[in-house]
């Protein structure tokens, strides 16, 4: 999976704000975000983890600038699912895919009949 960054993004003013240990933890948890399909949901104690030399100060930055919205006992990355693909997509990615290659290996094994 990828997970989609404007290459814009480093001149965003809300982004040349961050500290550095605030934008790697940001785009830490996008990836994050999409390789565990959350849909942009962070639990805050995986937050904490996602990033060596964490500090309750990036957490800050990230919610100050808004890209980080505060979401029960966690985050959500503001805009995730507008520019990345959600769970719902990649679940029925993989089942399409998955009934595909069945129906080829079926009609590849009547082939050889």
């Amino acid at each position: 999976m990828w997970v989609k960054l404007d290459d814009a993004l480093p001149d965003n003013p809300k982004i040349e704000e961050l500290s550095d240990g605030a934008f790697r933890l940001y785009i830490s948890a996008l990836c994050h975000a999409q390789r565990h399909l959350t849909d942009g949901y962070i639990k805050a104690v995986r937050a904490s983890r996602l990033v060596p030399r964490f500090k309750p100060a990036y957490v800050t930055e990230l919610l100050d600038a808004e890209l980080w919205e505060a979401n029960g006992s966690g985050y959500l990355i503001h805009d995730f699912a507008t520019w990345n693909k959600t769970r719902e997509y990649w679940e029925k990615k993989r089942a399409d895919d998955a009934r595909r290659l069945a129906e080829w290996r079926a009609n590849k094994a009547q082939e050889t009949l």
